[in-house]
This record gives structure tokens, sequence and C-alpha cells, in this order.
């Protein structure tokens, strides 16, 4: 995939990601419809906790970043 337009989004985390090598899940709202990704960080975070997109991978997977979640999901 490798979806520039993701960066910078935030989303939830759905399956719990486990840090460095880890995955879980993050859900976003990516051009008008909610998809879920295979989501990558360097630490733990949280099922329900707030990710913000920081980068994609070649596969179509994301590095994410722990993000305050205020409930409120934006496309830019």
């Amino acid at each position: 995939m490798g979806d520039s337009a993701l960066v910078g989004l935030v989303g939830e985390v759905v399956t719990r990601v486990r840090g460095g090598a880890e995955p879980g899940e993050v859900r976003l709202l990516f051009r008008g419809a909610y998809e879920t990704f295979i989501a990558y960080a360097d630490v733990p975070i949280a099922r329900g906790e707030g990710a913000l997109v920081a980068s994609v991978r070649h596969n179509g997977a994301v590095d994410v970043l722990p993000w305050a979640n205020d409930g409120v999901q934006t496309e830019e």
C-alpha cells in the first residue's frame, strides 16, 4: 500500500500493540471509512488507547506512537 496519506492520522488500538517486533492493530478513519491496519510501535500501547501514525511500511502496516485518545478520529 505505502499510502503516505495515513501519516498523521490518529486512530484507536483495537488489538494491543505489544511493542518492538510484536504488532497489534489500529483502526483508522481513512478515505471516509474505518479500516484496520497492522501496527508497530517502540513501546506497548493498550487496547482502546489512541495511536498516531508516524510512517507506513512497504507492506501496508503502520508505525504508530502513543497518542491521547479524545474519541475523535480525523481524516486530512
